[in-house]
């Protein structure tokens, strides 16, 4: 039995990853700049920083504030007008919360956009702590170390967290830290679903299937 969680945001609880997609290859496609087919699962592990110095690697011009702006421009109206939470997900977190788990949430979204989704949908309080990948110097989700200090933070073992993400970067990370890892389906994922599953503890297509837990 884990003794906390762990969420992702975009693509596991929030149906966000379309919004999230359509504003990455804009950039890349107004600017006719060829990009990898899994993109969005490369960007997804990545903190707001490090977005930034993807884009700017495969040749989208301007300087990193300039970027940082073509990618913010509406997202913030997109966040808290359109973005809602998956199907189950807020039922599964009042379940874990009102039996007294302690939840926390790990997104590389900054936090002008993810305060902003959290608290319109209801969720932000439900969580013991607001991680972006943001406020770990540098480090993105793909990287075993920011789990590491994840778990000096909330002073349990690794062993003792489960931990839950659509991406396959930031899935195979915590699972070498040592985390539980529960992969969630997505619509936008193009990793095939096998493979995440070959990495997981357990997979879920929908957080219906958690409530009987």
């Amino acid at each position: 039995m884990a003794k906390a969680y762990i969420f992702d945001m975009d693509g596991t609880i929030a149906d966000s990853m379309g919004y999230f997609d359509k504003a990455l290859t804009r950039i890349l496609d107004e600017e006719d700049i060829d990009y990898p087919e899994d993109i969005l699962s490369i960007a997804a592990a990545l903190g707001n920083d490090k977005v930034i110095e993807l884009l700017s690697k495969l040749g989208v011009k301007g300087s990193c504030e300039e970027i940082g702006r073509k990618i913010s421009d509406g997202m913030i109206k997109i966040y808290s007008e359109c973005v809602k939470l998956k199907p189950f997900a807020y039922d599964y977190l009042k379940k874990l919360k009102n039996e007294g788990e302690h939840l926390y949430l790990l997104t590389a979204s900054p936090h002008i956009t993810a305060d902003i989704f959290l608290k319109n949908n209801l969720v932000y309080d439900l969580f013991d702590k607001v991680w972006s990948a943001d406020d770990f110097g540098g480090l993105s989700k793909d990287e075993d170390k920011i789990y590491n200090i994840l778990c000096e933070s909330i002073g349990l073992e690794a062993k003792d967290i489960e931990f839950y993400d659509d991406n396959i970067f930031a899935l195979k990370a915590a699972k070498s830290a040592g985390f539980r890892t529960v992969g969630v389906y997505d619509g936008y994922n193009r990793t095939p679903e096998y493979e995440i599953r070959k990495i997981c503890d357990k997979y879920i297509t929908s957080f219906e299937e958690m409530m009987g837990k």
